[in-house]
């Protein structure tokens, strides 16, 4: 499938729209501080996220380790 330079335009005038649109909601919502880190907070998760599927990590397997049997989830 291939897209003409005007319709890639178009979908990347409508996705800074929607960003924009976003961005504002959140600033009626959170400081300047709050947002950035809420920012950092999610960058970090997705960061961990990464590394797990990069080294397969099984979801749970290290709970032993960091005492979180407790909670009987396994």
């Amino acid at each position: 499938m291939e897209f003409s330079t005007a319709e890639m335009e178009s979908v990347i005038e409508e996705k800074i729209l929607d960003l924009v649109h976003i961005r504002d909601r959140v600033r009626g919502q959170f400081s300047e501080k709050e947002i950035s880190d809420l920012t950092f907070s999610v960058m970090a998760i997705n960061v961990w996220n990464r590394i797990n599927v990069a080294f397969k990590n099984v979801p749970g397997s290290a709970d032993k380790a960091y005492g979180l049997t407790k909670a009987g989830l396994s």
